[in-house]
């Protein structure tokens, strides 16, 4: 709040969590509309030119009708499980429901179960995994009526998948890997920083908007 209180900031890359509730988030948003103040979430993926292709994929209907979204991570639903949820947003739809199914573990930061539905016909679930401290998991695996797209290494790893003729069961189909891209995270930081500099140029709003 006092960067948004200061009169000479333009614009804010803020880490998440923005607030502690809420209320707190719509009034930093509401006091950095009021000020003309440009206000980003460190959301890192939506910030990685290979994200916003894989998002332009989707939009494109290049994998046909999404289907189904599904998921691992750990270290908690704010730590990395945000991250997952708003990647599947980005790259998905609007998420419409969510419905919590588990909770692996309990403590201020729990690694819970999670059901979704998007606006369209696709459905998602997300499973925490608690597993030894030391290891983080992000995964994210998109299955359209064309093909498939996975995501793991932490994201640094985009696999393509299409439909091909099934070699030993014939009228069906089997998947092929086409491709695979780096996730680009190295470059995520200078690209949010690169973004907000074009949102103030150009007067749009940054690609990770506050809430």
């Amino acid at each position: 709040r006092i960067a948004l209180d200061t009169s000479s900031v333009r614009a804010i890359l803020v880490e998440k969590p923005i607030a502690i509730n809420p209320e707190q988030a719509d009034s930093l948003n509401e006091l950095a509309d009021k000020r003309g103040v440009l206000l980003a979430v460190n959301y890192t993926r939506r910030y990685s030119d290979s994200y916003l292709e894989l998002q332009q994929f989707l939009r494109a209907g290049k994998l046909g009708e999404i289907l189904s979204v599904s998921g691992y991570y750990t270290k908690g639903i704010v730590h990395n499980g945000t991250h997952w949820i708003d990647l599947a947003w980005f790259l998905i739809g609007e998420i419409t429901q969510v419905s919590a199914i588990g909770n692996v573990t309990a403590d201020d930061d729990p690694t819970l179960d999670a059901l979704f539905e998007f606006a369209g016909r696709a459905k998602g679930v997300l499973q925490g995994v608690d597993v030894t401290a030391n290891v983080s998991l992000f995964e994210m695996d998109i299955l359209g009526a064309m093909g498939r797209v996975r995501i793991t290494d932490s994201g640094h790893r985009i696999s393509y998948y299409r439909l091909i003729e099934n070699p030993h069961h014939s009228g069906y189909k089997s998947l092929e890997k086409v491709r695979e891209d780096e996730g680009g995270l190295s470059r995520s930081m200078l690209n949010a920083v690169q973004d907000l500099v074009h949102c103030l140029n150009d007067k749009r709003e940054p690609r990770s908007g506050g809430p």
